[in-house]
């Protein structure tokens, strides 16, 4: 019983750094793209 909120905070966790990745990516990129223009 203790082992599922364990893997549940686990995967949690995955997923917010899943999304840090993606929104650091995102940024930059539209930072390159920001000083490419400049």
């Amino acid at each position: 019983m203790t082992q599922i909120p364990l893997q549940r905070t686990k995967i949690e966790a995955f997923e917010r750094l899943d999304f840090l990745l993606l929104s650091g990516i995102c940024v930059s990129s539209i930072i390159s793209v920001y000083k490419s223009r400049r």
